[in-house]
């Protein structure tokens, strides 16, 4: 990754559609949703980066208007992606994991049937309706993808820019909704050509090798997986670190962490090879970026993402495009959530509404009403390794810049956003009554969804679930 490649990317989408040359925007515009796998805000160059990671992202924030304050409602891929296309959270769209009681097997929580896609609204209104994703829970079979005219898995590196490419080479004969995952940020952490990837390398590679991290190399391409485990009958990496018998220190934090930032690099390079493409043929199309979840890297002793609602993970990127409607360089501080985005995207395309949760008013200067939420269910993977604080289920609710952590078995921990975005300094103990005031508010805040019905996995899709750790 270079510093040509670095300035040019930043420019990529800025001087699309800013031209007195670009034609108007038509009354069917064509639209690109592109989910940025596992990529934490913070990691994200107008969120508080502290290096040069998202030249392209920042420069889809320049063109038009970011989001500085989303929360994600689901904690991994599954509950995220059902909530971003229906908009509905996923106590109640019923995707994530199954209770204790019910074991996973070879399948999910299926997605509630009834309940309307963004893809099949835009199909409704006469779209084509693409679904191109490097993350295999979004291949044709899944019921995340209903309504989608095609949804394909391509989770070799390169494939899903070169079908995107393929796709804009085509004609057109009805305007375009085209969703994207990209995957180089989730694990496993891959050594990129990053510069300050490049200082660990020994540590990674070399006669230098830290010896607690020589379990979770992975050979090919070279990189760091905490999934994987010590001896065929050990728990995997992040089981130990979570229940006590791995240690890893700040500064090996530190080293996981600069690894993963090159993979968000490598993440925002792929962008915009995307929207190199995109904007090659819509010059004044929308665009949106975002992501499903963050990531923890040790923060209150939390690593990965399934099992928590704190800020590390739910804390998200999302900026959105629009030429012909949004002004550009546009900064929006109002607490949203990842649910919002689909009425947002429907009601820019200018489809029939109602659009109750778009978020054009708040562009405009309207507040956000109701409660900021996340959920995240019992891991029973980790319930069992582990136990603890893993058999519980896990809730988020904010109001204003007061965020409420409280968990299915009683814990309750009270947090100042304003000050404290990750959620790191637990402020309960000082505010008593104020955790139960917001406890008493926060009972009724999320109805769970009354769905038995299961998702079936292939063999295949069971396979790579494995490796990304999300069966065992």
């Amino acid at each position: 990754m270079n510093a040509s490649w670095i300035v040019a990317c930043g420019f990529g989408l800025v001087g699309c559609g800013s031209t007195s040359s670009t034609p108007p925007e038509p009354t069917q515009p064509p639209v690109l949703l592109v989910v940025i796998d596992t990529l934490r805000a913070d990691a994200v160059g107008n969120l508080g980066a502290s290096r040069p990671l998202t030249p392209q992202m920042d420069a889809v924030a320049d063109a038009g208007v970011s989001f500085s304050d989303v929360t994600a409602e689901g904690t991994w891929t599954w509950p995220s992606h059902a909530t971003l296309f229906t908009g509905v959270p996923p106590w109640e769209h019923g995707a994530h994991f199954a209770p204790l009681n019910e074991p996973m097997g070879d399948s999910f929580p299926s997605m509630r049937s009834d309940l309307p896609t963004l893809a099949e609204k835009f199909s409704s209104a006469g779209y084509k309706t693409i679904s191109l994703s490097a993350n295999c829970l979004l291949d044709k079979d899944s019921s995340l993808v209903r309504g989608f005219d095609t949804a394909r898995c391509l989770d070799a590196p390169g494939k899903v820019e070169a079908a995107v490419a393929e796709l804009l080479r085509q004609p057109d004969e009805q305007p375009l909704f085209l969703f994207v995952n990209l995957m180089p940020a989730h694990s496993p952490y891959s050594l990129t050509p990053a510069p300050w990837v490049a200082q660990h390398r020994d540590r990674v590679l070399g006669t230098d090798k830290a010896d607690w991290l020589v379990p979770y190399l992975v050979k090919s391409p070279p990189g760091i997986d905490l999934q994987l485990r010590a001896t065929e009958d050990s728990v995997t990496g992040i089981q130990a670190y979570l229940s006590g018998t791995l240690a890893i220190s700040p500064e090996d934090f530190s080293m996981i962490r600069d690894v993963y930032e090159g993979e968000v690099l490598e993440a925002d390079r792929r962008l915009n090879t995307v929207l190199s493409a995109w904007t090659g043929k819509y010059g004044n199309g929308i665009v949106a970026v975002t992501s499903d979840h963050g990531e923890a890297f040790g923060e209150q002793g939390q690593v990965d993402h399934r099992s928590s609602v704190y800020g590390a993970v739910t804390w998200i990127p999302m900026m959105i495009s629009a030429p012909s409607t949004l002004k550009g360089g546009t900064t929006i501080t109002t607490p949203v959530q990842l649910g919002d985005l689909p009425d947002t995207l429907l009601d820019l395309a200018n489809l029939p509404g109602p659009h109750p949760r778009s978020l054009l008013p708040v562009i405009n200067g309207s507040q956000r009403t109701g409660p900021i939420l996340a959920m995240a269910w019992a891991d029973p993977y980790r319930a069992s390794a582990v136990g603890g604080r893993f058999k519980d289920d896990w809730m988020l609710y904010r109001t204003g810049n007061e965020a409420l952590v409280y968990s299915s078995s009683g814990i309750a921990e009270y947090y100042d956003t304003a000050t404290d975005r990750l959620m790191l300094h637990d402020l309960a103990a000082t505010r008593p009554e104020r955790v139960k005031a917001l406890l008493d508010q926060a009972t009724h805040a999320f109805p769970r969804a009354s769905t038995t019905a299961r998702e079936p996995l292939t063999k295949d899709l069971e396979q790579r679930l494995k490796e990304l750790g999300y069966l065992e």
